[in-house]
């Protein structure tokens, strides 16, 4: 699937089969398309978190009410993967690093929306960390 914004400023959906690209302009050119209504926010995840969901339904909405198609890319699958599951997005991984996540909402009409968010994963904070330091724990 590729996004694109034409020199008219109309979200196009496309996508490539056989090295050749295809490009579908929206049904009615009239209707509004999706909106993002409250980004997702950057992630900062431990190193082997497992799974992360995020609620979709408070990210996107569409004003003409039309049903919404939810696809997600990681620009990096190898250390998260992401996947759909009805309005959820799940994040999944368990290494180090940083990646970018493009989640893209397409409504009936050809309308569509992205958003775009970044997820550090952080290795485990343990007690070889902070092995030496002037830090002291205390129980009450």
């Amino acid at each position: 699937m590729i996004i694109a914004e034409d020199d008219c400023e109309i979200y196009i959906l496309g996508f490539k089969y056989l090295d050749e690209f295809y490009w579908r302009p929206k049904n009615d050119l009239l209707k509004a398309s999706p909106s993002l209504i409250n980004p997702i926010v950057d992630l900062i995840l431990e190193e082997i978190f497992g799974s992360y969901e995020i609620d979709l339904t408070t990210v996107f909405t569409d004003p003409e009410g039309d049903e919404i198609f939810l696809f997600a890319l990681s620009d990096d699958t190898d250390l998260i993967s992401t996947d759909i599951n009805g309005q959820q997005l799940v994040l999944t991984g368990t290494e180090k690093g940083s990646v970018s996540i493009v989640v893209t909402a397409v409504d009936a009409n050809g309308g569509v929306v992205t958003d775009e968010f970044v997820v550090q994963v952080n290795g485990v904070l343990s007690s070889n960390d902070i092995e030496g330091s002037d830090i002291s724990v205390s129980f009450f």
